[in-house]
């Protein structure tokens, strides 16, 4: 009777041992093909993504000649307002119409697999023949980031000036007009007008720049200077005051001294 009494708890605490290494050993199974089916979904999201942007895509548009692709953009306080296929059908909008406001106009010349050389032009008027005046910059960036604070803390967002567009051209200028856009539309977040930004250039240099500033690409190199911040109205009503009675002191000086005279 005792015997059946300790073989009874003696069976039943080795019974839970092994359901308790068995759930171990289960644990550690499931966890270990579940990372595998996670690191290979996520190998395969990359290759559709890599297939899709330099294969499938470039096939797309070669076959519809890019007829769903925009070249030229027109963009306002960060948002596309207005958008065509070509500069012929800018031109007869934008240059025969006083009434559209705009701050910057994105024109592209697109390549049919190298999203690198869908080079892009900065500018705040149109240009008829931008596709064959289209000088790349040797420009190289290994960080280029934005960056504000506001009630809910820092964020920073990477911006890539080489894809899907390249913005390294030759006379572009990036300024707030150009990262109100890019942030709103990769991001789709609203850009305050208190921002900086961090970069390093391929050769280590470092720098960081507060709005307002601008950056200016060169055939070889680029140039950025901060700008002054635009006086406050009541500021330039008080300088315009000054600058008044500035001038009405001199003419009162001369009054003064040819009567004396």
């Amino acid at each position: 009777m005792v015997f059946n009494y300790f073989d009874s708890r003696l069976g039943m605490g080795i019974g839970i041992v092994c359901i308790i290494l068995y759930s171990n050993q289960g644990y550690e199974f499931v966890k270990n093909v579940g990372f595998k089916i996670s690191w290979k979904l996520l190998e395969w999201t990359a290759i559709i993504n890599e297939f899709n942007k330099k294969t499938l895509r470039p096939k797309f548009h070669e076959l519809t000649d890019n007829y769903f692709r925009k070249d030229i953009k027109v963009i306002r306080d960060g948002e596309e307002v207005l958008s065509f296929k070509n500069v012929d059908e800018a031109s007869l909008v934008l240059n025969h119409s006083n009434e559209i406001n705009y701050d910057l106009i994105l024109q592209t010349k697109f390549h049919k697999t190298d999203s690198k050389k869908n080079f892009t032009l900065l500018t705040e008027k149109l240009v008829d023949n931008y596709k064959d005046n289209i000088i790349a910059s040797d420009v190289g960036f290994i960080i280029f980031q934005l960056k504000f604070t506001n009630d809910e803390g820092t964020h920073k967002y990477d911006i890539n000036l080489k894809e899907p567009k390249n913005y390294l051209i030759k006379d572009n200028i990036l300024k707030s007009n150009f990262f109100k856009y890019y942030i709103k539309n990769i991001y789709d977040v609203d850009l305050p007008d208190n921002f900086s930004i961090d970069y390093m250039t391929n050769d280590m240099t470092t720098s960081s720049l507060n709005n307002p500033f601008f950056i200016k690409f060169n055939e070889v190199g680029f140039t950025s200077f901060p700008l002054k911040k635009e006086k406050k109205e009541e500021e330039l009503l008080e300088d315009c005051g000054n600058r008044n009675n500035l001038i009405n002191d001199i003419i009162n000086q001369e009054k003064l001294k040819e009567h004396k005279d």
